[in-house]
């Protein structure tokens, strides 16, 4: 029997990868699987995280990567006819051609559209691709889907007001946890979500040791244009966390949320003691004796989901407080200056603290296990099982 194909829309990381891989996994021997990187920063951010790379060779029939230079010269015709408000018809028409479906189709080598029945994209897409597919009403089923509990309540608010048309048309949305439809009941058709659990732990076994390593993780997102507030707070970190002179510290930063002036702070500090990395989180968090990061980072998943303790200080990048998912679902405490954070550092590490057993019940309570998980994207995908 010939295999159906399905396209997957990366944007951003490799992380979007990292979250939906699990489900493809299932899927690779019912679709021909293919992907379509919609800039270049997000197929070298999968290239280089060697894990995720190797496990996409081996389930990607092919794929394509947007570069800036394409459709060059129509979008700067497009950009000055949008300006001056003219040629209405031919904007639209233009607009069909910088964003064609078949185009991406004929990138990928895909000779038959009609075989086509999945598109799966991440939620915060701004793919005009998709809207125009929607527009031209293709029987291909569009799923979308949240790598990150910490803003899908947000992003779906905004995204409902700024784009209502996909949504409206959007076939189904796989979310990591189970959403509150009463919020949602006035914006859209709260049949649409469906729980597919946290799938980045889906294949993952924990290997408990009898004793934690003296190891303290901290991962680090901050503001891409760092202000000075955000380099003395850097400064300040390290040299708090220099004091742990009995524990190796390793500091990961974030694929892309990051200043190059804050990395260098760090990287001054470098040693055998000190690590500066931007390694996969699911190999350094796990028997860990502490994890810390900014409050509203989907990093701290990693913590709760391997038993390590997590505390949080303020994200430089978007301004929150204390008022981020995880502090308000008691996920990470949040620390509001770095006295606090020593404090509560040493409660962790040289007092009993139950805080680890808390934020492990709490989050295996938002996040239950699905039973017979292949069975049940099999069957989400109208698959035979």
């Amino acid at each position: 029997m010939k295999k159906q194909s399905l396209i997957v829309f990366l944007r951003r990381n490799y992380i979007e990868f990292e979250f939906i891989y699990p489900i493809l996994n299932h899927l690779k021997k019912k679709f021909n699987i293919y992907f379509y990187f919609e800039n270049e920063i997000s197929f070298t951010s999968l290239k280089n995280n060697e894990k995720n790379f190797i496990c996409f060779k081996k389930i990607a029939k092919k794929y394509s990567i947007k570069k800036i230079t394409d459709n060059f010269f129509r979008k700067i015709l497009l950009k000055l006819l949008i300006k001056f408000d003219l040629f209405l018809k031919f904007r639209n028409k233009l607009i069909n051609n910088i964003h064609s479906f078949t185009s991406i189709c004929q990138k990928l080598s895909i000779k038959d559209l009609n075989n086509i029945k999945f598109i799966l994209s991440d939620i915060n897409t701004n793919s005009q691709t998709l809207i125009e597919l929607k527009k031209k009403a293709y029987p291909i089923k569009l799923f979308l889907f949240s790598p990150s509990p910490t803003n899908i309540q947000k992003s779906l608010i905004y995204k409902l007001k700024k784009n209502k048309f996909l949504f409206d048309k959007v076939d189904k949305i796989l979310v990591p946890f189970f959403i509150k439809r009463k919020f949602f009941s006035n914006l859209i058709d709260t049949k649409k979500f469906v729980y597919i659990g946290n799938t980045i732990f889906a294949n993952i076994k924990k290997k408990y040791k009898k004793k934690k390593i003296k190891q303290i993780v901290i991962a680090y997102n901050g503001d891409i244009k760092c202000s000075n507030d955000e380099i003395g707070f850097a400064e300040e970190l390290i040299q708090l966390l220099r004091n742990y002179k009995d524990y190796k510290i390793i500091i990961r930063f974030h694929p892309i949320k990051f200043s190059n002036n804050v990395l260098d702070i760090f990287k001054k500090y470098q040693s055998k003691k000190l690590i500066v990395t931007k390694g996969n989180l699911i190999t350094l968090v796990p028997n860990s004796s502490l994890f810390i990061s900014s409050n509203d980072t989907a990093a701290i998943s990693y913590a709760n989901y391997f038993n390590v303790p997590a505390l949080a200080f303020n994200n430089f990048s978007t301004k929150i407080n204390n008022d981020s998912f995880q502090v308000k679902k008691n996920l990470v405490k949040y620390c509001s200056n770095l006295n606090l954070l020593s404090k509560e550092i040493d409660k962790i590490l040289f007092k009993k603290s139950i805080l680890k057993k808390f934020q492990y019940n709490l989050f295996n309570k938002m996040y239950p296990k699905l039973n017979n998980q292949k069975k049940y994207f099999l069957q989400l995908f109208d698959c035979r099982t």
